[in-house]
């Protein structure tokens, strides 16, 4: 059975290093405080997920992604009893009225469109820290700084 974690661990999907850099950037300069845990494309998020003992506070998830698309991990998450119960944010560069559909119906918490700035893209992360991160427990305080990781086999 999966835990809750004590930590505030946000997995981020991303399979564009660009754009994750743009995102590891973003996330240090946010108010958010917490460790991230990246996984590259669908094959190795949902790999995470099954095989981790605690799980993510929140999933940052790309859509467009080779192997196994964003959409094909919410309906796969969407089919686990304990995975379903994690929040996710689509993280996409579309803005296609039938992929947000799509995501929300597929269990999507969210659907955000990546904006292409840097000061918009902290503005947007400060929003996600304070409607999916601030009540979870065990949140430090702000002066913390975002901890990053790959994939592990905790």
């Amino acid at each position: 059975m999966l835990q809750r974690s004590v930590r505030t661990l946000v997995l981020l999907v991303e399979d564009n290093p660009l754009d994750l850099e743009l995102a590891q950037i973003a996330l240090k300069a946010s108010d958010i405080c917490c460790e991230v845990q990246v996984a590259q494309d669908g094959v190795e998020a949902l790999d995470v997920l099954q095989q981790q003992r605690v799980r993510p506070t929140l999933v940052l998830l790309d859509l467009n992604m080779p192997r196994v698309n964003g959409l094909e991990v919410l309906r796969a998450m969407q089919e686990d009893m304990e995975l379903r119960q994690v929040p996710v944010v689509v993280f996409t560069t579309s803005a296609q009225p039938v992929d947000l559909a799509a995501c929300l119906s597929a269990g999507a918490a969210d659907y955000l469109v990546k904006p292409v700035d840097l000061d918009d893209l902290v503005v947007i992360l400060n929003r996600l820290h304070r409607r999916w991160l601030s009540p979870v427990a065990g949140v430090a305080p702000a002066n913390c700084s975002v901890q990053m990781g790959q994939k592990s086999d905790t």
